[in-house]
């Protein structure tokens, strides 16, 4: 794993010291003012993207500077909830009618590569059109395939665990931060009901992407490379994971499934409403539970395995790649540009995609952001201190997958299952709906 990890790297390394090299007209400069070269030609783009309303606003607002900076380039803009996003892509691709640019997310990238949906920005790196002088290399590892960049994140993020200080100080735990065990949730979560008492818990992390961090620290992973079977051998690991998971259950300490499955919205989170002092999620969702919770929160990294390997590693919050079919790549990769260099669109977008990569970026925006998102940005700084290598994308029908991994995990939570049934099902169903990907 470390070995793939650090030879990607290597390749990124090559590809940014490139974009260095060429014309830097669409850098941080020229995405405010535009470029002497362009043509007065007019050029009609399109992009998509998710989001809230809130997201929504920003972004529009973006695309409108960027039509101000470029004024003979025009954006038709579409969005959409999460929900149907992507099916809305599916059909768009279907038909051939992708948006030249769109919004890209991990689980789908791989996909929409292997189809060839996406063009390889490479050539856009090497013209400056890309300027990614004040990227650090790794941060582009997660848009890229065999050495070529199909997707540009916008925001980095990790894994974190949200935890309530106070709540914790008042139970009796000390110190609490880095370097935490799985083990020690449990004697945390011990003393969190002797002082709250039944109905309080510590929330653990337990999907499918808290089992593929757990396998990270024994040095495997959910998926193989060829994205046709699972890449851990035996089932051991998963066995050893439900367990834990449901020992923690049957002492009261963790909430059982019918609290877990109440949770419909982030204003149900039990952190919210004091009922836990802990909260996992992905660290661009802290600010929007923070405020939900409204008193002071704070992040730290997932349990570490001792003398495991690292668990961690930072992850795009989401992309944007431009499509395929595009008549009007240049543009396009100029548009992708402008929201990653431009001092004026992050001054709007104020952190809403994540961490932003450009480093540049990342200095000029921090004294203006608010309390929380700032909390966000210290946090990816500790987050590398604790990383390892980005694992492999998600393969094509790893939503199946997670179906069949929250269907087991339900199925033992209450007591239908045993982890060791579980974790043989899992085997075969994860086995089966990934051997369609080698056909």
């Amino acid at each position: 794993m470390k070995k793939k990890g650090f030879l990607g790297v290597t390749l990124l390394t090559c590809l940014v010291l490139t974009s260095a090299c060429g014309n830097n007209d669409s850098g941080a400069d020229s995405s405010a003012t535009g470029s002497e070269g362009e043509s007065n030609e007019t050029v009609n783009l399109r992009m998509v993207w998710w989001g809230n309303k809130e997201v929504h606003d920003r972004t529009q607002k973006v695309v409108e500077l960027f039509e101000e900076a470029h004024p003979n380039i025009k954006v038709s803009t579409e969005f959409t909830g999460w929900g149907g996003y992507w099916d809305k892509l599916a059909t768009q691709a279907a038909g051939q009618n992708l948006p030249d640019v769109v919004n890209m997310d991990l689980q789908y990238f791989a996909e929409y590569t292997n189809r060839g949906l996406l063009a390889d920005l490479t050539p856009f790196t090497e013209q400056g059109i890309l300027n990614f002088d004040d990227v650090d290399p790794a941060l582009l590892e997660g848009g890229m395939v065999d050495g070529k960049l199909y997707a540009v994140s916008q925001g980095t993020n990790s894994y974190a665990m949200t935890y309530d200080p106070a709540m914790l100080e008042e139970a009796g735990v000390a110190d609490f931060g880095p370097g935490y065990t799985w083990e020690q949730l449990g004697a945390i979560g011990e003393q969190v009901k002797a002082h709250y008492g039944s109905g309080t818990y510590v929330t653990v992390p337990q999907d499918l992407p808290a089992f593929g961090f757990y396998l990270r620290q024994h040095g495997a992973w959910i998926y193989n490379e060829a994205g046709d079977g699972l890449g851990y051998e035996g089932d051991q690991y998963l066995i050893d994971f439900l367990t834990m998971v449901d020992e923690l259950r049957k002492a009261d300490l963790t909430p059982p499934p019918d609290v877990v499955n109440s949770v419909q919205g982030l204003e149900d989170q039990l952190i919210v409403h004091k009922k836990s002092p802990f909260q996992p999620l992905t660290s661009n969702e802290f600010v929007a539970i923070a405020q939900a919770a409204d008193r002071p929160l704070e992040l730290t990294i997932f349990p570490s395995l001792e003398g495991g390997e690292p668990g961690q590693y930072l992850r795009p919050g989401q992309f944007y790649a431009v499509s395929a079919n595009s008549e009007h790549p240049e543009e396009a990769a100029m548009l992708v540009d402008f929201f990653t260099n431009s001092e004026a669109a992050h001054e709007v977008l104020m952190g809403i995609y994540g961490v932003p990569i450009s480093s540049k970026i990342l200095s000029h925006i921090t004294p203006l952001v608010d309390e929380n998102t700032r909390k966000t940005f210290d946090y990816i700084e500790l987050a590398k201190d604790y990383a390892g290598p980005m694992s492999p994308p998600d393969p094509k029908r790893q939503g199946e997958v997670v179906t069949a991994y929250e269907s087991i995990q339900e199925e033992v939570s209450f007591g239908v299952t045993t982890p060791e049934e579980g974790a043989k099902r899992f085997r075969a169903e994860a086995e089966a709906v990934l051997s369609r990907n080698a056909q």
